[in-house]
């Protein structure tokens, strides 16, 4: 695997663990096309968002998953960067589309009132066929009285500039909302963030893990005004324990996610199979 990274690149590779992972997928997803199966072994899951001040449920997160045959798990950091650079990431954003329409009604069953799901730009500046996808779901999700939220990283949102807007306003007039997520960690500047349609913005969980506690709380409270200047609410990521919860709710966030209140919800399994003991 190393030697066809080092073909294909022309530089020198050192085999270990990483290269074999990425290559490994690399392998994979160059058997994939528009049209294709979901590959063996991916999945999503879905992480509760729930309401700061209550601790209620409020909705989920889709998480992509994916279980490698003869890699293992494989870091969705590592799978989607890399189909992204092969121009596949519009699959696998179509492919959770799918994997969406089909859970959207237990997860109403369960109390939720919105799923977000991150979407790549490539998908949204060049994928029509993704729009005709929302299209189909959106009446479906809003006669259940659910919200879909699309969520782009601020690091993502870099280069055409232009052509984004546009999509993320149509999908806004499709009923679609447009969350902002890992903020705080990117290089994207604050006004570029400011010219686009924002209805939530994700606090990212690294804010809370700052050297200092009232360092944490500043940076929060940063992140709260930018969120009040463009009307957009708050959700603190990575809520671990009582004490990010509290610093959250003293900010004033509106949600928290994080495994203080559950980790991801598998419905492959059922409740029985997870229940403990």
């Amino acid at each position: 695997l190393a030697l066809m990274k080092s073909t294909r690149t022309g530089l020198p590779v050192i085999a270990d663990d990483h290269v074999a992972q990425s290559e490994g997928v690399r392998q994979f997803l160059s058997r994939v096309s528009p049209g294709s199966a979901v590959p063996e072994g991916m999945h999503w899951v879905y992480q509760p968002i729930n309401v700061a001040a209550t601790g209620e449920l409020f909705g989920f997160e889709a998480l992509c998953r994916w279980n490698v045959p003869g890699i293992g798990d494989v870091s969705p950091e590592i799978f989607i960067q890399i189909a992204e650079d092969m121009n596949l990431v519009q699959v696998i954003d179509f492919w959770a589309m799918a994997a969406l329409e089909r859970a959207y009604p237990e997860l109403v069953k369960r109390g939720g009132q919105i799923i977000t799901l991150n979407v790549s730009v490539q998908t949204l500046t060049n994928d029509h066929e993704f729009f005709n996808a929302v299209d189909r779901l959106l009446p479906k999700i809003k006669g259940a009285r659910f919200s879909l939220v699309f969520e782009l990283t601020e690091t993502s949102i870099v280069k055409n500039q232009i052509d984004l807007s546009a999509s993320l306003t149509g999908l806004r007039k499709r009923g679609a909302k447009i969350a902002i997520d890992d903020f705080g960690t990117g290089q994207t500047s604050l006004s570029t963030i400011s010219s686009l349609p924002t209805d939530i913005v994700k606090l990212d969980g690294s804010l809370l893990q700052a050297e200092r506690p009232d360092l944490s709380k500043g940076l929060l409270e940063l992140g709260m005004s930018f969120a009040r200047l463009v009307g957009a609410k708050v959700i603190v990521e990575k809520v671990e324990t009582q004490a990010d919860l509290d610093l959250a709710r003293e900010v004033g966030a509106e949600y928290v996610q994080g495994w203080f209140f559950g980790q991801p919800v598998d419905l492959r399994v059922s409740p029985k199979e997870t229940a403990p003991g």
